[in-house]
């Protein structure tokens, strides 16, 4: 979806940075998405210039473009969540044990077409100046999140993404989660409402990834661990893989030529004429402007058997569990791609107005994940 960053080139792009107290906090009900999203816009926005006036301008046009809502119906809707913004409290505890409960919002007001923000001056100390103990990430990492679970599982993750895995009680992920005691109740339904949705989101639109498993005692599901990465080829907002858009920025692509050659051609294909014109100029052979020659490899869909008969003549000569880590990563790439795809089939207009069209993707991707983790798993085995 390439128009998000055209629409808010300003927030998208800046960083949501938080204290882990703040992070870690409960709540102490469910956050809607347009709750959860004004709430990040609002933390995009707070630096040290604009936290001592404490009110944060937004324009109106802006903020419903943000949150994908008619302008006309902003006002009431920017109302609403104010509303429950000043009521909803959360409780943030320290390494100390010292606490407090408060909520987001301390104001909102509405003149000449903008919005201005305040925060409740307690959060002040847990969103700036902060040397340590804190997570920080971009904002547009959230941006296609549907789910209001999937944003405070994704920053939760963040956290620890550098440790690689985070477990945490049962009881206190429903709580930071903002799950009220009558609420899933059973475990089987915070994990088709909450788990399940949240990786199929986080796995498939984020720069992260995860997998979990259930912590028991007895029988009793007491916890739940995560096991976190960082992708190494992410996929971008747009659906372009980020080889294919780092190496062709490389050449001379600006973003916009890059989307129309990925719309009209197979990234795969892309990708392997990529790898031939990296394979040509190690070879150091004439190729006086790359990114035309890299257009006329991809139209005419160049012969790459040269490249290919090279590839498996250093193919032959890998150990057979080198050969086996190399098959992996390319069909996790393939599969990669595919799930970007599939995505975007599901965000297009036409699963919008057609439910078995829309299902049928739904389906395929939650396959795809699936491989993609199987692929995953035995590539952690081999790699060790």
């Amino acid at each position: 979806m390439i128009s998000e960053e055209k629409k808010l080139p300003g927030v998208i792009k800046r960083k949501v940075i938080k204290s882990n107290s703040l992070v870690s906090a409960r709540y102490t009900q469910k956050y809607s998405l347009h709750e959860q999203k004004t709430i990040l816009y609002l933390l995009a926005l707070i630096d040290e210039k604009t936290i001592e006036k404490n009110e944060y301008e937004v324009s109106i046009k802006q903020y419903a473009k943000f949150l994908d809502v008619d302008p006309s119906y902003i006002y009431q809707e920017a109302e609403n969540i104010a509303k429950k913004l000043a009521s909803k409290a959360i409780k943030i505890e320290d390494e100390n044990g010292d606490w407090i409960v408060c909520s987001w919002l301390s104001g909102m007001r509405y003149t000449d077409g903008k919005l201005y923000l305040s925060v409740y001056d307690g959060l002040k100390p847990h969103l700036l100046n902060l040397k340590s103990n804190f997570t920080t990430y971009q904002l547009q990492n959230v941006m296609r999140l549907s789910s209001s679970y999937a944003i405070r599982v994704y920053e939760i993750l963040a956290q620890f993404i550098k440790i690689g895995s985070r477990t945490v009680k049962l009881s206190v992920l429903r709580e930071m989660l903002g799950v009220g005691e009558n609420e899933l109740k059973q475990f089987v339904h915070f994990k088709t409402k909450v788990l399940v949705i949240s990786q199929r989101e986080i796995n498939s639109k984020t720069d992260i990834e995860f997998d979990w498993e259930p912590i028991k005692d007895s029988r009793k599901i007491v916890g739940i661990k995560f096991n976190i990465r960082k992708k190494h080829h992410e996929v971008l907002d747009s659906g372009i893989d980020s080889f294919i858009k780092i190496e062709l920025e490389k050449i001379g692509f600006n973003l916009s030529e890059i989307s129309k050659l990925c719309k009209d051609y197979n990234q795969v294909l892309i990708k392997e004429k990529i790898n031939y014109l990296l394979h040509n100029l190690k070879k150091e052979r004439d190729i006086k402007v790359p990114k035309r020659w890299l257009i006329a490899a991809v139209v005419n869909d160049y012969n790459t058997e040269d490249m290919q008969k090279n590839d498996a003549l250093i193919f032959n000569e890998l150990s057979p569990e080198d050969k086996m880590i190399k098959t992996l990563k390319e069909k996790l790439s393939q599969v990669t791609v595919e799930m970007s795809s599939t995505q975007n089939q599901i965000n297009g207009w036409l699963a919008k107005y057609d439910e078995k069209y829309k299902l049928s993707y739904e389906e395929n991707l939650i396959s795809l994940i699936k491989e993609s983790e199987e692929i995953k798993k035995q590539l952690a085995m081999l790699v060790g």
